[in-house]
């Protein structure tokens, strides 16, 4: 700090208690604070507090002033952890506190010439270096001669705001503020570059926090973010942000309170992204899948049950495993809606391929115009209608010769293509069939012509 700078200080009478206004007001930060009981506090007119185990509250005394130091970071981690670090207080011991105390009445309450304990021991084994005293002199202004208070606090707000942006819990978004706070303000290796935090943050870089506190951070993101890293780590993927991966997520949600699906998990959520079913395509599976096999008739159930393994009390399973390709499951879905569909309208021996390559035929009518499943599906069954209105040609009357259709040459007079047939010349015999099932009927009613009329009941001589 400049000569023209006033003195950081508590105050120089400690009879009236350490004032905490003028440190708040030198460092420039906010002196008001919500506490976690929604009581808000000045602190710019608080002096430093001790509340013992029966919650009396005294000023801070040569004995108390560690634990005080501590109680303080837990309300205000911006002020309370680069005082408490500024002294070496880690515990708030009966030694820490006499320490910081005796570094404070040295230096006449004047924090910037007060040192921690390992700072003091520094300047006595070098007392004869003056200019390595005078670099580390420079350096406890504000822990380094790179990063002054208001750079820590700056960062320390940036980092933090990115915190509280989390979907953490109100509780881990505590513990990482904590951390952030030693790693940014603590007195010695001062983190204020936002890229090297983001890596703590991440659990990508190690903190220097411990292997514990290391493990947790790693955790927490995992399960906020589950999926992420895996994600971001596959070969030429565009990496996705925290921002990016919340706004998947809620779109995936809004997909599945929209149509009253089960909420994926977010297992769940990261497997789908590790997949690449975006936002549009999970929709898709939802209204296709979800939602057809929810209201799909009983029989459609069982079939999709007994031929593909589809339980219907488990689509969640099902519909969102991102292993099973959307079209995968639109044409077994598209099969069975076929096979019921058939049976309903009376074409009957519609086996199961056949009605797999109905089903093809159908998922590629629901990709016209972004269409869904359900509208290539109705244009088969409206073809499979048509042909149901010759499904009596499938069958004999006594006396009738065997029928020269079967249930797929009426198919493929109504579905060019349908199992490599020509439609026309499926069409051909179907008429053909309609005329043979006819002619027994002309003239009369079916009965034997001869030279001289027709011999049978309604047919006059002539």
């Amino acid at each position: 700090m400049g000569s023209k700078t006033k003195p950081i200080a508590f105050n120089s009478n400690a009879g009236k208690g350490l004032q905490l206004g003028p440190v708040i007001k030198a460092l420039g930060i906010s002196p008001t604070v919500t506490l976690p009981n929604g009581q808000v506090v000045d602190y710019s007119n608080q002096a430093l507090q001790y509340t013992d185990n029966n919650g009396i509250s005294t000023p801070a005394t040569k004995a108390t002033i560690g634990l005080a130091i501590n109680q303080l970071a837990v309300n205000y981690p911006q002020l309370g952890e680069w005082v408490k670090s500024h002294f070496g207080i880690t515990t708030g011991t009966s030694k820490e506190s006499t320490a910081a105390w005796d570094s404070l009445a040295s230096a006449n309450f004047v924090i910037e010439k007060a040192v921690s304990p390992e700072i003091r021991s520094a300047q006595s084994s070098i007392k004869k270096q003056q200019t390595v005293i005078t670099n580390l002199e420079n350096q406890i202004q504000f822990g380094t001669s790179t990063a002054t208070a208001a750079a820590e606090v700056n960062a320390f707000d940036s980092i933090k705001s990115i915190i509280d942006s989390w979907n953490y819990s109100q509780a881990q978004k505590d513990f990482l503020s904590q951390q952030m706070a030693a790693l940014v303000l603590r007195n010695g290796e001062h983190i204020t570059n936002q890229k090297s935090l983001m890596g703590v943050l991440r659990g990508e870089d190690p903190s220097g926090l411990g292997s514990q506190i290391d493990a947790k951070i790693k955790a927490d993101y995992n399960n906020a973010f589950a999926g992420l890293v895996q994600y971001n780590s596959q070969p030429g993927a565009v990496r996705m942000n925290e921002s990016q991966y919340a706004a998947y997520t809620q779109k995936i949600i809004d997909t599945a309170t929209q149509y009253g699906a089960p909420m994926p998990t977010p297992t769940q959520i990261g497997q789908l992204l590790n997949h690449n079913v975006s936002p549009v395509e999970y929709q898709q599976r939802v209204t296709d899948i979800y939602a057809a096999v929810s209201n799909a008739d009983p029989n459609v159930k069982a079939l999709l049950k007994k031929e593909f393994g589809v339980d219907h009390h488990h689509l969640m399973s099902y519909f969102a495993d991102p292993k099973v390709g959307l079209q995968d499951m639109q044409r077994q879905v598209a099969t069975t809606e076929i096979q019921d569909y058939a049976s309903r309208v009376g074409l009957q021996g519609l086996g199961l391929s056949e009605a797999e390559r109905m089903a093809q035929m159908a998922k590629l009518a629901g990709t016209v115009g972004n269409q869904g499943l359900g509208y290539g599906v109705t244009q088969i069954e409206s073809s499979m209608q048509n042909a149901a209105r010759d499904a009596g040609l499938l069958r004999t009357l006594p006396g009738e010769s065997r029928p020269t259709v079967n249930t797929s040459t009426l198919l493929a007079s109504q579905l060019p293509g349908l199992d490599g047939k020509n439609q026309v010349a499926a069409q051909t015999q179907v008429a053909r069939a309609e005329q043979a099932k006819a002619a027994p009927f002309d003239k009369g009613g079916g009965f034997v012509e001869n030279a001289k009329g027709v011999v049978g009941l309604g047919a006059a001589r002539t």
